[in-house]
């Protein structure tokens, strides 16, 4: 859904084919207005574990991150403003979905624990609240927010660019590339307000750089990974953060 809705803004943005902003809408309209289908604002049940938590979601808040894409419906609200996706109604009630929903991100049990994380999980949740913070207006949480970011970074990235909270896992190569890729959304969300964190160094030297630099050697040779990886990943995996740091000239 989320891809979907994405590209159709994306398409709608670029062309102005109506098409695009219609079945844009529809999709939106069916996940976030219509009381009949709409998703709850909320992710009490992801990761569900039957006979725990009174038979909801992970009371560790670990399912909240199986919503990591939904921001980016958000993003294409903006986009297809003016396009006639939605009516004026609808489109009040689609952005009173998300704000309800980061409501539930900063209030609930689970979201405060996810936030507390310091790994990948945390990592992604900052993205969700960080997009949704800016998404209705709270500049100010949203920079203090990006504030942690520092903190995260020296947490999670040794001085050589390794990440030992990822390595230590089954697939720690698929896992290194997926927190650093929280971490370079966390970059990307928070230059519009005033933060390089493409530039930053923590004060035990980590760095994306440094991070992006550690995992290079294998972008073309995952096989060659010194440590322990089960699943099966393609050559190419790192090129978008290559490309990242060409663009910022690093």
């Amino acid at each position: 859904m989320t891809s979907a809705v994405r590209g159709l803004a994306i398409g709608w943005a670029v062309t102005h084919n109506p098409q695009y902003a219609k079945k844009a809408g529809e999709w939106i309209r069916a996940w976030f207005v219509d009381p009949k289908t709409r998703m709850t604002p909320n992710l009490e049940f992801s990761q569900i574990e039957l006979g725990h938590n009174n038979n909801r979601g992970k009371a560790s808040g670990g399912g909240i991150i199986d919503g990591r894409e939904l921001p980016t419906v958000a993003d294409a609200l903006r986009m297809l403003g003016g396009s006639g996706a939605l009516t004026a109604s609808e489109d009040a009630a689609a952005k009173a979905w998300f704000a309800e929903y980061l409501y539930w991100l900063e209030t609930s049990p689970q979201g405060k624990a996810d936030h507390a994380k310091l790994g990948n999980h945390g990592n992604w949740f900052l993205v969700e609240e960080i997009t949704l913070a800016r998404f209705v207006g709270d500049d100010a949480k949203a920079r203090a927010l990006c504030e942690e970011e520092k903190q995260r970074i020296d947490n999670n990235i040794e001085p050589d660019g390794s990440q030992p909270g990822e390595m230590k896992r089954v697939d720690g190569l698929m896992y290194s590339v997926f927190n650093l890729r929280a971490h370079a959304k966390i970059a990307q969300l928070a230059r519009p307000l005033g933060f390089d964190f493409w530039r930053y160094q923590a004060p035990r030297g980590g760095s994306l750089a440094k991070a992006v630099d550690f995992l290079k050697p294998y972008n073309q040779a995952p096989e060659k990974w010194p440590y322990t990886q089960k699943a099966k990943m393609n050559p190419g995996f790192l090129n978008d953060l290559l490309e990242e740091m060409k663009k910022q000239k690093l």
